[in-house]
């Protein structure tokens, strides 16, 4: 079954999805916690909770949208023990996200920030030139670097009236976490019995 136009991004069917779901019309939670985490919770695995017979595809990628913004919620408040006024700024953002409006709206209006995106894709490249420029002396520092190499090019104001029902979520998702760690450990605990292999019978 083909899914996605010849026209349309996989993005672009995904976004459609999510608009089609208002943020208090479902209460779906996702953990991305594929490649681990750094919620603070001991042996968390990805995986959905909440959903019922009724839950519908658009509901299941809503989460996910969710789910991956709430992660970065958190990665930050715990950056933010470190340096209180790190929101003090815009958010640069760069990655898969960046291939959807939907989706870079809904961060901006998560994290309640402006969202600044810079115009290039492989950001891990314009990195390793900004440092080759500060190590040859074209630049004398990475502050310098920046200001001469990173371009905005497009930037996000988040929408205040989503700010309640987003901090909602959010709270629902930090306690959901928690509430998973007794899950996760007995998964991690649990050894499954291999059967063993049959005996030969010789008569």
């Amino acid at each position: 079954m083909k899914i996605v136009d010849d026209e349309s991004s996989v993005y672009d069917y995904c976004s459609r999805l999510v608009e089609s779901v208002k943020p208090w019309e479902s209460k779906l939670i996702f953990y991305p916690f594929i490649f681990g985490s750094n919620a603070g919770v001991a042996n968390s695995s990805a995986g959905f909770i909440g959903a019922t017979k009724e839950t519908s595809l658009a509901e299941f990628v809503a989460a996910i949208y969710e789910g991956v913004c709430f992660a970065h919620k958190s990665h930050v408040e715990k950056l933010m023990n470190i340096n209180e006024h790190i929101l003090d700024a815009p958010i640069r953002i760069a990655g898969g996200i960046t291939n959807s409006e939907t989706w870079l709206q809904m961060f901006a209006n998560v994290f309640q920030r402006t969202l600044e995106l810079v115009n290039v894709k492989e950001n891990g490249a314009l990195g390793t030139s900004m440092a080759a420029g500060v190590m040859a002396g074209v630049f004398p520092d990475f502050h310098a670097a920046a200001e001469n190499m990173v371009n905005i090019s497009k930037v996000i104001k988040p929408d205040p009236t989503m700010a309640g029902v987003y901090k909602q979520k959010y709270e629902l998702y930090k306690k959901s976490v928690i509430s998973q760690a007794d899950v996760w450990a007995n998964i991690e605990n649990t050894v499954l019995l291999k059967p063993k292999a049959k005996e030969l019978v010789c008569n």
